[in-house]
C-alpha cells in the first residue's frame, strides 16, 4: 500500500550557479567577472569569503553578510531591537564547522547562523562572566580535528565548548612563558598534523592543544632564516605541507617545519617577477598547485618551479581585469573557481580560459557528426560514446576524432527505425536502447536494432511511439515514459517482448495523473518516481499498481510548485530535487520514520 505520509515541497526559483562562472584559469591571459552593488552586493569591500557544504557562496563585507546562490544575493544586517538579527555590518571572517553551522565574526560580537530559522545567535563579552567570550572583536574562526572551535579576537585566543556554550581563553603573559605572544588574533589556521598556528600582531604562534603551551617564532633582524614580519595576517599549508605566512609589511614567508627556518619574499622595486606588495591578506591554491596572494597592490599568483610573480592589476580601460587593486581576500571554491574579494571594487571571478573542442556535423566528411542538433549522449561499459541527433545516433572515437552514425533506412528491416533521438540507456546486461520519435530500438549488434512500436491491434504494444525516457529499475523491471497525446508508462517484459500499459483513468484517483512521462527514477529506498508534464509528479506502488499523485495546490504554499515536471535528481544526502516548469523544488519528507514501498 502507498503510505499516506505527506510529502511537502521546498520551491527555489533559483539555486543554480549562473552556468558562465568558471573552474579553472589559465595564466597567461586572466579575465576577471565582477559582482558589486549594481549585482545586489550590500557594500564593495569583499573582506572575506566562503562556500558552504550546500554549494552557497558567504561574502562578508563593511556592511553586511552576503548569500550568493549564484543569482542573486541575500543580505543580512544588523536590525535594531532584534536580537535574533546580526549583531554588527563589519564582517571580518566566516566560517562552516563539521555541522554545518555557519559562524560569523564581527567587529562586535560573534553570530551562529541557524539555517532552519535563519536567524542568529549572538555570543558578546560580559564583564562579569569569565566564561564568555573576551572580546567582542573577532578576526579569525577556525574548528580542529576534535570539533573544537578556536576563535581569534582583539583580546587573545579563545575556545568555544559548543556543549556547554562557554569559553575558554588564553591570553599574553609578560612574566610567563609559554604564553600566547600577542592578544590581537589575526588568523588561526589546523595544519594537516593537527598543530593550531595562530597568527598574531606579534610574530607567529605554534599552539600544543595538549599540554597548551606556545612556542612564538618572531622576526630577528640578525638572522635571515627568521620570519620577515612580526604582524602575520593569513596563514595556509600548500599541497606539499609547506606553511606559507602573509604578513603585514614583510611580504610572504615559506616556512620549513624540519629545519625552522623561514624564506621571505618581498618586493623587489628592480625585479618585475617579485610579489607586487609587502602586505599579504589571504591566500590560497589553485588546481594547478599555482599559490595566490592578495595584496594590497593587486593579485598575486605564484609559480614554485621558478620562485617567480604574476601580478594582476586594475587597468581602468579593461573591464574584464581585476576591479581593483586592494585585494582583501582570495579563496577557491569545491570545483576550483577563485574568487577574489577587494576593497571597494566587489567581488571579482577568474573566468576561465579552457578551450573546448567542436564537433560539427560536415558535409564533406563523411565520418563527421550527423546533426549539429544533439538530444543525448551516453558513455557505455566500455567507454565508448554514444550521442542521438535529429539524424540518427553517432558513436565516437576517440583515437580519430571521428563518428561512426547509424540511420533510419527505409529499406532495411532492422534498422533504426527513427532518425529524431530521444533518450540513450544502455541496461544492466550492457545492451544500448534508443528512444526516438517513432518506436523503440534496441541494438542487436552495430547497425542491426530490434524495433519496438504501438500497434493498435495489439493491447501489449507500446503505448504510444513517441519514447521520453527510459529506466531499468533494481528489480530489474525495465520503463519506457513515452509522451504526445496517447502516452503513458510501459513496463516491458524483455523475454516475451510484450508491454504492461499504465495511463490516466480520470475515473479512478490512484491510476496515473497524466499520459506525458518526463521522467521516471528509483531513489536509494526503492521508490519510483514518475514526473509528467501537466499532472504533477506520480509515487508508484508496484505491488498494488496504484499511484500517489503530488499536484500543485494554489492554496498550499508547500505542494509542488507547478505541475509541469522535467528532471529529477537525488543528491549525496538522498534528498529529492525537482526541476520543473517553474522553478526548483524540494522535496520534505515529514515523517521519515514510514518508508514508501
Amino acid at each position: 500500500m502507498l503510505n499516506k505520509n505527506k510529502i511537502y515541497f521546498t520551491f527555489f526559483i533559483s539555486l543554480i550557479y549562473i552556468l558562465y562562472f568558471s573552474q579553472v584559469f589559465c595564466q597567461s591571459e586572466i579575465k576577471f567577472s565582477r559582482l558589486s552593488l549594481e549585482h545586489g552586493l550590500s557594500q564593495n569591500c569583499g573582506r572575506c569569503i566562503l562556500q558552504d557544504k550546500e554549494g552557497f557562496l558567504w561574502i562578508g563585507t563593511e556592511d553586511g553578510l552576503n548569500k550568493f546562490n549564484g543569482y542573486e544575493f541575500t543580505v543580512y544586517q544588523k536590525v535594531q531591537r532584534d536580537s535574533q538579527s546580526l549583531c554588527n555590518n563589519f564582517i571580518n571572517t566566516i566560517f562552516e564547522s563539521n555541522d554545518g553551522i555557519i559562524w560569523v565574526g564581527t567587529n562586535d560580537g560573534l553570530a551562529q547562523y541557524n539555517k532552519l530559522t535563519d536567524k542568529f545567535t549572538i555570543y558578546k563579552n560580559e564583564p562579569n562572566n569569565s566564561k564568555s567570550i573576551s572580546n567582542n572583536a573577532i578576526n579569525s574562526i577556525n574548528e580542529d580535528k576534535a570539533g573544537n572551535l578556536w576563535i581569534g579576537t582583539n583580546n587573545g585566543l579563545v575556545k568555544f565548548d559548543k556543549k556547554t556554550q562557554t569559553f575558554s581563553s588564553y591570553f599574553n603573559s609578560a612574566i610567563e612563558s609559554g604564553k600566547l605572544s600577542e592578544n590581537i588574533v589575526n588568523v588561526i589556521f589546523e595544519a594537516q598534523d593537527e598543530i593550531l598556528w595562530l597568527g598574531t600582531n606579534n610574530g607567529l604562534n605554534k599552539f600544543d592543544r595538549k599540554t597548551e603551551k606556545l612556542t612564538v617564532y618572531k622576526n630577528e633582524p640578525t638572522d635571515i632564516n627568521s620570519i620577515s614580519s612580526n604582524v602575520i595576517r593569513s596563514i595556509y599549508e600548500d599541497s606539499e605541507g609547506y606553511l606559507w605566512l602573509g604578513t603585514f609589511g614583510g611580504g610572504i614567508n615559506k616556512f620549513d617545519r624540519k629545519s625552522n627556518t623561514f624564506v621571505a619574499f618581498k618586493n623587489a622595486p628592480e625585479n618585475p617577477q617579485s610579489i607586487s606588495n609587502n602586505n599579504v591578506y589571504s591566500i590560497a591554491e589553485d588546481n594547478q598547485n599555482k599559490l595566490l596572494f592578495a595584496t594590497d597592490l593587486g593579485l598575486n599568483i605564484f609559480n614554485k618551479s621558478t620562485n617567480s610573480f604574476v601580478s594582476y592589476q586594475y587597468q581602468p580601460f579593461n573591464n574584464q581585469s581585476i576591479s581593483r587593486n586592494e585585494i582583501m581576500s582570495v579563496y577557491k571554491d569545491k570545483v576550483g573557481r577563485i574568487w577574489v574579494g577587494t576593497w571597494g571594487g566587489g567581488i571579482n571571478l577568474l573566468n576561465d580560459k579552457s578551450k573546448f573542442k567542436n564537433f560539427n556535423n560536415n558535409l564533406q566528411h563523411s565520418k563527421a557528426l550527423s546533426s549539429n542538433r544533439i538530444r543525448s549522449i551516453l558513455q557505455d561499459k566500455n567507454g565508448y560514446i554514444w550521442i542521438g541527433t535529429d539524424e540518427g545516433i553517432n558513436k565516437y572515437d576517440k583515437k580519430t576524432n571521428t563518428f561512426i552514425s547509424y540511420k533510419n533506412e527505409p529499406t532495411k528491416t532492422n534498422s533504426l527505425s527513427s532518425n529524431k533521438i530521444t533518450p540513450l540507456y544502455e541496461d544492466k546486461s550492457g545492451v544500448l536502447w534508443i528512444g526516438s520519435f517513432d518506436g523503440l530500438n534496441k541494438m542487436l549488434k552495430e547497425g542491426d536494432f530490434v524495433t519496438y512500436k504501438n500497434n493498435k491491434e495489439d493491447l501489449y504494444s507500446l503505448a504510444f511511439n513517441k519514447v521520453r525516457c527510459i529506466h531499468e529499475d533494481s528489480q530489474g523491471n525495465f520503463w519506457i515514459g513515452t509522451w504526445g497525446g496517447r502516452g503513458g508508462l510501459n513496463l516491458l517484459n524483455r523475454e516475451t517482448g510484450k508491454f504492461t500499459i499504465y495511463k490516466h483513468n480520470s475515473n479512478d484517483n490512484q491510476s496515473l495523473s497524466n499520459d506525458e512521462i518526463f521522467f521516471i527514477y528509483e531513489d536509494r529506498k526503492e521508490r519510483l518516481w514518475i514526473g509528467t508534464w501537466g499532472g504533477g509528479l506520480n509515487l508508484f506502488d508496484r505491488k498494488t499498481g496504484k499511484f500517489k499523485a503530488y499536484k500543485n495546490n494554489p492554496n498550499d504554499s508547500t505542494s509542488i510548485s507547478t505541475d509541469y515536471l522535467r528532471s529529477i535528481y537525488e543528491d549525496s544526502k538522498g534528498r529529492i530535487w525537482l526541476g520543473t516548469h517553474f522553478g526548483l523544488n524540494l522535496v520534505v519528507f515529514k515523517n521519515e520514520t514510514q518508508s514508501f514501498p
